[in-house]
C-alpha cells in the first residue's frame, strides 16, 4: 500500500541547490505554528518630517485622502515599499517556484533623522504546480520583523530586514527589537494568519490569470501527496539521483530556459518494498517526451530496466 504523506509543521529556509533531494521534505509546512504564513496590504503614510513619530500598534490606517493623493502622484505607499523590500530580501533564499509572494501586517512605523523604521509581521512564499494544484512549495510562516530604510522623493535605499532569534531566545529578542507598545502584537502575530493567508494567495491568483491557467491554490499540507511503498534505502538513493522529480507519486511543473516542462513519477507496486518506478519528463505544451527512465527496485537494490529513446 502506498503511503499518504502529511507534512510536519515547519517553516522553510532552503535555497534551490538541487543537491540532496531529501532536504525537500524540510520545505513542507502548514500554517499553525508560531511562524505562520500570512499577508495583508494596508495603506499607511509616514507621518512627520524630521521628528520621530511612532504610530500606535492599534487601529493603524492612513487617512483615505492621503492614500489617494499618494497614488495619484505616483508615490509609493509604505505598504508598496515594504512589499518590495520583503520580496527582494527573500529572493534566492528558498527553493524556487515560478511565483514569488509576500505578506505583511504593519504594527507601527516611525521616522527619525531620515531613517524609516517599520515594525511588522512578515511572510514569504514561492508557488509552483504540483499534481495540477498551485502549491506554496517553499517560504516562511509568520515572522515578526523590523524593517528600516531611507526614503526620498525618488524612492528608498539602504533597506534592511531584521528578524528575531530562533529557538529559546525568540521572545527575548522580540522584546529587544520592538517598542513596548508592539511587543504583544509581535508575540501573537498568529492571530492574523487566516485573514492574511488569503492576501498572500492573491499573488498566486494574479499570476495564474497572467498565464491563463486555473488551479486550486494552497499550502503543501492542503493537498494529498502519496509516497510509493518503496524500500527506504532504494528510495533515498533514487531521491538523490532523480532530484528534479517529485518524491511523491504524481507530477511537478518547472520553467526551464523559458519552456514549461513536467516531471512525472509513477510507481507499480510489487509488494514488500519492491516495484517499478518510471520517471518521465515532457514538454507541457507539446507533450514531447524529453526523458524517460524505468527503474526496478528489488530487495533494496535498484537497476535500470530501460531508457526510452528520445525523438529529436
Amino acid at each position: 500500500m502506498n503511503k499518504k504523506l502529511k507534512p510536519p509543521f515547519l517553516s522553510t529556509g532552503f535555497n534551490d541547490s538541487k543537491k540532496g533531494a531529501r532536504e525537500r521534505f524540510s520545505n513542507i509546512f502548514t500554517n499553525n505554528k508560531k511562524r505562520n504564513g500570512f499577508a495583508v496590504f494596508m495603506i499607511i503614510a509616514l507621518l512627520g518630517i524630521g521628528a520621530s513619530v511612532l504610530v500606535s500598534c492599534r487601529n493603524i490606517s492612513a487617512p483615505k485622502a492621503e492614500a489617494e493623493a499618494e497614488a495619484q502622484n505616483g508615490a509609493k505607499t509604505l505598504d508598496n515599499i515594504i512589499s518590495e523590500i520583503l520580496l527582494s530580501d527573500s529572493d534566492g533564499r528558498f527553493m524556487s517556484g515560478e511565483c514569488k509572494s509576500e505578506g505583511h501586517k504593519i504594527f507601527a512605523s516611525e521616522e527619525k533623522d531620515g531613517v524609516s523604521t517599520v515594525y511588522a509581521a512578515t511572510m514569504y512564499g514561492e508557488y509552483g504546480f504540483q499534481n495540477g494544484n498551485f502549491v506554496k512549495v517553499s517560504g516562511t510562516g509568520v515572522i515578526p520583523a523590523v524593517i528600516t530604510f531611507k526614503r526620498t522623493d525618488a524612492g528608498y535605499f539602504d533597506a534592511l530586514v531584521k528578524y528575531p532569534s530562533d529557538g529559546a531566545g525568540y521572545e527575548d529578542s522580540i522584546r529587544e527589537m520592538f517598542p513596548k507598545s508592539c511587543v504583544n502584537e509581535a508575540l501573537n502575530a498568529d492571530k492574523y494568519s487566516d485573514k492574511l493567508k488569503k492576501q498572500e494567495q492573491a499573488y498566486a491568483e494574479s499570476y495564474l490569470k497572467s498565464i491563463n491557467r486555473t488551479a486550486q491554490i494552497g499550502n503543501y499540507g492542503d493537498f494529498e501527496h502519496i509516497l510509493p511503498n518503496m524500500n527506504t534505502d532504494a528510495s533515498n538513493e533514487l531521491l538523490d539521483k532523480f532530484y528534479d522529480y517529485p518524491y511523491w507519486i504524481g507530477d511537478e511543473e518547472k520553467i526551464e530556459n523559458g519552456v514549461r516542462v513536467v516531471y512525472y513519477k509513477e510507481w507499480t507496486d510489487g509488494g514488500n518494498g519492491d516495484g517499478t518506478v518510471t520517471y518521465t519528463k515532457k514538454e507541457y505544451e507539446s507533450g514531447k517526451i524529453l526523458e524517460k527512465k524505468v527503474i526496478s527496485v528489488k530487495d533494496g537494490k535498484i537497476s535500470e530496466e530501460r531508457t526510452a529513446p528520445i525523438k529529436k
